[in-house]
């Protein structure tokens, strides 16, 4: 369905196997059992007290998404969710910057991302859940 709408559901990245272990279990917190639907911010409602004065790392060109989510990953206390049937749509352009990334150039963000990762968590390692980091490192390869 490239360049139409594009239902969220539809998605790869095990989103309704994650959303489901969120809801069947009851997660209340971010852990990495909804590790993947936390790996970019679009679709989320996000209190401003969480976010304060942190921004994304303009310094990376892919992967900015995820690193902010984790940044931010140490405020979130509760998470909630909607119902599955409520329907994200975007665009997929064959033309995107995501469609276009060679291997190379994606290796060098993993790397990137993972060393912001790391930043992030030694910095302040007990106020991030740290089975939440490793399944971000894990996450790039």
């Amino acid at each position: 369905m490239t360049g139409g709408g594009i239902p969220y559901k539809e998605e790869t990245c095990g989103s309704k196997r994650a959303y489901n272990r969120g809801v069947n279990n009851n997660v209340t917190e971010l852990s990495y059992k909804v590790g993947c639907c936390f790996c970019s911010s679009w679709g989320k409602l996000i209190n401003r007290s969480i976010i304060g004065d942190r921004r994304y790392n303009i310094n990376l060109s892919y992967g900015e998404d995820s690193v902010f989510m984790f940044l931010v990953s140490n405020k979130i206390k509760k998470v909630s969710f909607t119902s599955y049937d409520a329907i994200y749509y975007y665009r997929r352009h064959d033309d995107s910057l995501s469609g276009r990334v060679s291997l190379k150039e994606r290796i060098s963000s993993h790397v990137k991302m993972a060393l912001c990762y790391s930043k992030i968590y030694f910095r302040q390692p007990l106020k991030y859940n740290f089975v939440f980091f490793v399944t971000r490192l894990l996450g790039g390869i």
